[in-house]
């Protein structure tokens, strides 16, 4: 009809028309618009143009088209909105015919601003055309080609791949490069060994990977050209990395196909596919596929990812997948399985339970999983928090496994520990290790003879054939004694962390002692004000249920502390207000005095306020030890003053030197009442 409408997608209807050009059917019957470009604005990004490409000879633009304002005014339905936007618009037409007669293609490259260059093909003497489109009212032609250069064929389809190279399809169904610089045309002939019914360039977004079964690397991220072929009446896509178009791999299409440009999308390539199901050719079914689903290892991918793992398993067989790819679907599903009885724990009302069909299901899946490593790893990190769940589970697992009755304290074990950095430590890993340890008990009391298959499968007889019934009980009372040690370990981590507010790790219980224990809780208190509260409300405590019965702890933590931390390289107030803060919780005036020495010793110059109100409030406890910290304090402020004149060592028992001292303190250039002040001390 030679008219031009713009839609409202999400209103279904249509917004207003505009009539591009009168068409008499009659005379004219090919299609009126041969292609359409929409440009945006560099300089201002709500606005954008319009190329329009007709079969008569013409090229119109339309200009001034400001589509933000469009929606806006669509969507508060402002119909005097649209009436003056309709009416902003601008159309301009150029007749090309004179060198293009019937135009079939364009395509487009931004120049510098506001100008682009507009490449034409079509039928006709100059079947090729550049024009370079300066401004809103002018267009240059930069060079035309004639039919004779093409062997008379004209121009299908054309299409920048980058600034200076145009693809283009011509006539007798060949593909050929041309080049742009300086104004000057020369062409390569491509893919001359098959048929091009049509071609797409992708920008270098289109994610596509290996085709190997086994999902090999992923390709480099580039440009691919995807090619529509005719190979002896069998038609292909074929995927060619650019620049060099080296063939990535293809896919077999049926004869009735259509790559889809899908100027949105970038992650897959979609392409239309007819296919007849009768004799006269009619095509009563279309398909839309993407070229990233025709990938057996990307569309196995999908199908995992979208749970849909029988036909996984089907399409694994089909394309002959090696075992560990079926048994990944397998896996995956368990751990699909896993999650979905993790939310129905917790989406109970009441107690945490499981629909007994999802249990099943999970117990059928496990049992086509080959590897027993992979079934302890599923079982012991179920991420299950119902005590009778988990104690199926690793029922399933034990069973499993195979292997001798000593290895399962290791694997107990190693589930204890991984349950560490779980939520509810270590009250969970209790209840599990006590509930283990209870069936192992069972087992001693228990007499085992005479038992069918399935009283040894109920009493935890793990795979295990009894033949003497005193054999059994001294191996199993062997095998449990670590099961057993590991409970009490667990009791007392629990009771260590309810009762004195302490964290600690399984390996560092079985190592700890009393006082290992009081130092953890010192080392982990890292703010000084935390101090006093901590030592009130847990170490003392502590301390009186397990005999610690003085406070010399409080020092020996200091000296072993000080000792390890590098204070050399940090600034004082990092490590000595934690210190002065445990030295003012000490009782013992000894253990005050031991402590507040050794502070000295590792303070550095000039003492902050901190030490030295500790050391002047030690001056003054009566003990033996009180003469060497006032010692201390005097030759620490000679110290001090010696490093003011930046004077680095000194020997206060060399009576020269302190001739030379003190000559060197009344000679400095500061005030005269400050040097006889320092000179005396």
């Amino acid at each position: 009809s030679g008219c031009l409408h713009f839609l409202s997608i999400e209103k279904e209807q249509i917004l207003f028309s505009e009539k591009i050009t009168t068409v008499d059917n009659n005379i004219h019957e090919e299609k009126i618009f041969r292609s359409i470009i929409v440009i945006s604005d560099r300089l201002n990004e709500d606005q954008c143009q319009l190329l329009l490409l007709l079969s008569t000879g013409s090229l119109m633009r339309i200009t001034h088209l400001n589509f933000k304002e469009l929606l806006q005014a669509v969507a508060i339905g402002d119909i005097p909105k649209l009436s003056r936007i309709k009416d902003s618009i601008r159309m301009l037409s150029y007749d090309i015919s004179q060198y293009v007669k019937q135009p079939l293609c364009m395509t487009y490259q931004p120049m510098l601003e506001p100008s682009y260059l507009l490449v034409i093909g079509g039928k006709g003497d100059e079947p090729l055309c550049v024009l370079e489109i300066p401004s809103e009212d002018t267009y240059d032609v930069v060079h035309s080609v004639p039919s004779s250069f093409f062997g008379g064929n004209s121009i299908w389809k054309c299409h920048f791949v980058d600034h200076n190279l145009v693809l283009v399809l011509h006539s007798d169904k060949s593909l050929s490069f041309w080049a742009c610089s300086s104004l000057n045309f020369f062409m390569m002939k491509l893919c001359q060994e098959f048929k091009v019914e049509n071609f797409f360039c992708s920008n270098n977004s289109s994610k596509i990977y290996n085709s190997s079964l086994n999902r090999g690397p992923k390709q480099n991220d580039t440009q691919k050209l995807f090619i529509l072929a005719n190979e002896n009446e069998k038609h292909f896509i074929h995927v060619l990395s650019m620049p060099f178009l080296s063939k990535m791999y293809s896919v077999l299409t049926s004869s009735s196909t259509c790559i889809v440009d899908m100027t949105g999308n970038k992650e897959n390539i979609f392409f239309v596919e007819g296919q007849s199901l009768s004799d006269d050719n009619n095509l009563p079914t279309m398909r839309v596929k993407s070229i990233r689903e025709s990938l057996p290892s990307q569309r196995f991918s999908y199908l995992l990812h979208k749970g849909r793992y029988q036909e996984a398993l089907d399409f694994a067989h089909l394309y002959e997948f090696s075992d560990e790819e079926i048994q990944l679907v397998y896996m995956v599903k368990a751990d699909w399985l896993l999650g979905k009885a993790i939310a129905s724990e917790a989406n109970s009302n009441h107690s945490p339970d499981i629909p007994e069909n999802l249990f099943n299901s999970l117990i059928d899946t496990l049992g086509n999983i080959k590897s027993n490593a992979d079934i302890v790893r599923i079982c012991s990190n179920s991420g299950l928090s119902n005590v009778d769940h988990v104690y199926k589970l690793l029922i399933y697992a034990r069973n499993r496994s195979r292997s001798t009755q000593s290895k399962l304290c290791d694997w107990v074990i190693r589930i204890v520990k991984d349950m560490e950095e779980r939520d509810d430590w270590p009250t969970n890993a209790l209840h599990l290790v006590t509930l283990i340890n209870d069936i192992g008990e069972s087992l001693l009391t228990t007499n085992l003879t005479g038992k069918s298959p399935l009283d040894y499968t109920n009493m935890l007889s793990f795979g295990m054939q009894h033949t003497s019934t005193d054999t059994d009980k001294t191996s199993v009372k062997t095998n449990f004694k670590e099961i057993q040690e590991l409970a009490i370990y667990l009791a007392e981590l629990d009771k260590l962390y309810k009762a004195y507010n302490c964290k600690m790790k399984f390996e560092e219980l079985k190592k700890a002692t009393p006082k290992s224990t009081i130092f953890h809780l010192l080392e982990n208190t890292k703010a000084a004000e935390l101090i006093p509260s901590v030592v009130n409300n847990s170490i003392r405590k502590y301390m009186a249920d397990y005999g610690v019965s003085d406070d010399k702890v409080f020092a020996e933590y200091i000296k072993e502390w000080l000792d390890r931390i590098s204070y050399n390289s940090l600034p004082g107030a990092l490590w000595e207000t934690k210190a002065v803060a445990i030295v003012n919780v000490i009782r013992s005036d000894q253990y005050i005095i031991e402590a507040t020495m050794e502070i000295m010793r590792h303070a550095g110059l000039p003492w902050s306020d901190d030490v030295k109100i500790l050391v002047e409030k030690a001056m003054t406890i009566d003990h033996p030890k009180k003469i060497e910290i006032e010692n201390e304090y005097r030759l620490t402020e000679v110290k001090e003053i010696c490093q003011k004149y930046g004077i680095d060592s000194f020997n206060i028992s060399d009576i020269y030197q302190a001739e030379r001292t003190l000559l060197r303190i009344c000679h400095a250039d500061v005030f005269f009442e400050t040097k006889l002040l320092d000179a005396k001390k």
